[in-house]
């Protein structure tokens, strides 16, 4: 971080290092958690991703071959499908923040909530419910419709191939 602030260069690094809130530097802390999520959103998810693909291509050498006769030809389909196939990330997590009665359950404010799916792959959904890659909190909708009654979140899209309910969860606590 000290070299890249003395000899600032264009891209995404630089950008979050100079980043402010209420017109001060960001605190280090706040630097480094986004550069956390950063790194592990653009480099786990894409590496878990591309090597559940390539494993399955290995293990399918017949459509292997077909992607590779087909270069001139987008595979955009093929990556949309390896997309909704494979779990890059199976899991998510929402802190409260106040107390929140879910399911019969009182989640205190500063507690969590960790939603871990089963990594099996979905039937394909109608419209912008094809798959939950592009949006991976459609998952939980149900879960989160009751977390979030006000949100924009509509219960009944969460039920259509019962992914909430397959869903398990896990609690925790924090010391704020």
């Amino acid at each position: 971080m000290i070299e890249i602030r003395a000899n600032p260069r264009p891209g995404l690094v630089s950008a979050l290092l100079e980043m402010r809130i209420d017109g001060e530097p960001a605190p280090d802390l706040e630097t480094f958690g986004n550069l956390g999520f950063v790194i592990r959103g653009g480099f786990e998810t894409t590496t878990v991703l591309t090597a559940h693909a390539l494993e399955w291509l290995s293990q399918h050498p017949g459509l292997r071959a077909l992607l590779n006769t087909r270069r001139e030809t987008p595979l955009d389909p093929a990556a949309e499908e390896f997309l909704r196939y494979f779990t890059a990330a199976p899991g998510d997590g929402q802190t409260f923040s106040e107390d929140v009665e879910l399911m019969g359950s009182t989640s205190r404010r500063a507690s969590g909530l960790d939603f871990v799916g089963d990594g099996k792959p979905r039937p394909v959904g109608p419209g912008p419910l094809r798959h939950p890659t592009w949006g991976h909190r459609q998952r939980w909708w149900a879960v989160s419709a009751e977390i979030f009654p006000s949100s924009r979140v509509q219960r009944d899209r969460a039920l259509y191939s019962g992914q909430a309910r397959r869903a398990r969860s896990q609690r925790w606590e924090t010391d704020r």
